[in-house]
């Protein structure tokens, strides 16, 4: 368990980096509270997926597809409250 644990973290982490190549701003309140929030969103997903091997091809797929789909929402719901609590210099934020 707790090897598959870093492993998520890891991947959490992972794919922050890949949103941090491919987006324009990276530097902007809303990545950064979604970074800081990927290992946590990659143990989650990771421990949403249970028996993902032992699943047909069709399974593995839908899953694959649906974890993606609510990995992205969370790390955007990161970066959302995010904002909200610190803001960007130009909107502010309730803890700015």
């Amino acid at each position: 368990m707790a090897k598959q644990v870093a492993l998520s973290a890891l991947s959490g982490c992972v794919w922050a980096a890949i949103a941090f190549v491919l987006l324009e701003r990276p530097d902007n309140v809303g990545f950064i509270g979604g970074a800081v929030a990927s290992p946590l969103i990659g143990v989650v997903m990771g421990l949403a997926s249970p028996g993902f091997r032992r699943r047909h091809l069709l399974a593995r797929m839908a899953i694959a597809a649906l974890t993606l789909y609510a990995a992205v929402g969370l790390f955007g719901a990161a970066g959302g409250a995010a904002n909200v609590m610190f803001g960007e210099p130009r909107t502010g934020g309730v803890l700015a």
